[in-house]
């Protein structure tokens, strides 16, 4: 019985009834580039097809029965270890694949395909060959390197099976390789190489031009030595010929950074919006997880309780996810962030490019980046020591999945917050029934924010009751806009049914001796909310603006 070291892999492509981890053998020269969250290619089924797989595991155990890992297709692990616990907890709570998990945690950009390619052998047998078969030989000769196998059947009109056959008798070769969608941004450099001897070479007057400036400079980017010297890459590239200079590549993102709009300014709490911040502070500071509802109606200043708790953790050096729905994901609040905390920040959205999005995801997953500004898709961020997770607008349904996996974003963040002992903010106007459920059995603990920040005050609210009139409902409001009785207000009062968004009645804004009678609104039914709202020099909200229930 032979014993090594054996990977539990999660292959893509297979069916949930049949999925589990598969475990193969690590041979001796693979094993030390092994490592759990990278991607391997292994040979799957009685075919034994080539296909991709993330590394779940690795243990040891008798290794005589299993297939071998082929190669490692990452560099650097693309998950954390915490990630990968995430991506089991997801197949058990969602019913999904292993693989569906892993995908759904990674960027679009960073997923391979594995592709077949056939090459012809030299000096091979071609007597027996068909004229098709002697066609395919002939051009994959010409080509002299391996060609994509769909590419080659497009090509050729000719199907796939001819080329497997034509590697059962020893012609073509048929290899198998990964290539990912997108890949990494680098920017072409060129550097002096100080073991080179300048006496014995002769130079160009624009050669030399080159050198003294890439000498004074140590290095630079092809692009930028090219538009100071005023010379063309053909001067750089006979640099490098004669062993004056060698070329590199630097990898850069794709990002739209700017440094400029960091504005450092503090952040000025409200006694109440102080008193909810150092609550919420005292659970964070515990090194344990915690979850937190923050009850905040609109416009009491949740975001500066936000800003200032992500401030914290920066400090802290651990990261932060803050998610709102895709609707709330503005440029303006982007910016909010952008302009605070500069090119710490890392977005996630849809409206990224696949490039964008591959190289935000390695930002956080270098720890170049510490806050994670986002969709839903932003709970996968993958930080590693993790700090702070924010969720606004926590009732909003674009925080569920429609697409399989059908993960619901506030419980990816609880499984995340209880691995990294991290805190969970839950906030919202209008929160969550089940959040609110549990802030008020206690399982959460609960902050309330009743006021609005500034000058900015809360519309009049008052009850009417409602009469039948034959097949009409009659709404009698007591307006009392602090205005004398007989005065003419300006502009119209507008009378609006929220229960069926429509507008019911208008007409002119006056007040008499007696109460304003507003009738015929035959849609208003009990529970509706009616808004009489002042229409004066633009202003439509604040101390002018009333609401009534239809009781």
């Amino acid at each position: 019985m032979k014993t090594d070291f054996i990977a539990s892999v999660a292959v893509e492509n297979t069916t949930y009834s049949f999925d589990k981890l598969f475990d193969y053998s690590l041979s001796a020269d693979i094993l030390p580039d092994v490592e759990i969250g990278k991607r391997v290619m292994i040979p799957f089924g009685k075919g034994n097809r080539r296909r991709q797989a993330m590394v779940i595991d690795i243990k040891n155990g008798e290794v005589s029965h299993l297939k071998s890992v082929i190669s490692v297709l990452d560099k650097e692990p693309v998950l954390t270890k915490e990630m990968v616990k995430l991506a089991v907890f997801m197949k058990e709570r969602y019913f999904c694949t292993y693989y569906d998990a892993v995908k759904t945690m990674l960027p679009t950009g960073i997923n391979y395909n594995i592709t077949t390619l056939y090459n012809a052998v030299n000096d091979a047998d071609t007597s027996a060959l068909s004229i098709d078969e002697l066609s395919v030989y002939n051009y994959l000769l010409s080509k002299n390197k391996p060609v994509k196998a769909d590419l080659l059947s497009e090509t050729l009109g000719i199907k796939t099976e001819v080329f497997d056959a034509l590697c059962t008798k020893g012609v073509l070769r048929k290899t198998d390789e990964a290539f990912r969608k997108v890949g990494d941004a680098a920017l072409k450099m060129v550097a002096v190489n100080d073991t080179a001897s300048v006496e014995s070479v002769k130079l160009s007057e624009k050669q030399s031009r080159v050198l003294e400036t890439l000498q004074s400079a140590g290095c630079a980017s092809v692009k930028e030595l090219c538009y100071f010297t005023g010379v063309t890459a053909s001067v750089v590239d006979n640099l490098v010929k004669k062993n004056l200079a060698y070329y590199y590549e630097e990898e850069i993102f794709r990002n739209d950074i700017n440094n400029s709009l960091k504005e450092d300014k503090e952040i000025i709490l409200t006694d109440e919006q102080n008193k909810a911040y150092n609550n919420i502070l005292k659970e964070y500071n515990e090194d344990k997880p915690h979850v937190s509802l923050l009850f905040g109606i609109t416009g009491s200043g949740k975001t500066s309780v936000f800003l200032k708790l992500i401030e914290k953790a920066v400090e802290d050096d651990k990261g932060v996810i803050v998610m709102v729905p895709e609707i709330s994901l503005t440029p303006q609040f982007i910016n909010i962030f952008k302009s605070k905390f500069g090119d710490d920040v890392a977005v996630f959205h849809s409206g990224l490019s696949l490039g964008e999005r591959l190289d935000e995801y390695k930002r956080v997953l270098r720890g170049m980046a510490k806050i994670a500004v986002g969709t839903r898709s932003a709970s996968f961020a993958p930080f590693k020591n993790l700090g702070l997770i924010i969720m606004d607008e926590e009732q909003e349904h674009t925080y569920k999945s429609e697409s399989n996996p059908r993960y619901q974003a506030r419980e990816i963040a609880k499984f995340r917050a209880a691995e990294h002992n991290a805190l969970l903010l839950l906030s919202s106007a209008t929160p969550d029934i089940e959040s609110y459920y549990h802030a008020m059995r206690g399982r959460y603990s609960f902050n309330k924010l009743t006021k609005r920040f500034g000058k900015a005050l809360l519309p009049d609210m008052l009850a009417v009751e409602r009469d039948k009139v034959g097949s009409a409902v009659e709404v009698r409001l007591r307006l009392g806009l602090g205005v004398e009785r007989g005065a003419d207000i300006g502009g119209d009062l507008a009378v609006v049914d929220f229960g069926a968004s429509r507008q019911l009645k208008r007409q002119p804004a006056r007040f008499g001796d007696a109460d304003l009678h507003l009738a015929d609104l035959r849609k208003a039914e009990a529970g509706n909310i009616l808004l009489v709202q002042r229409h004066a020099e633009g202003e439509v909200c604040g101390k002018h603006q009333l609401a009534a229930r239809v009781v």
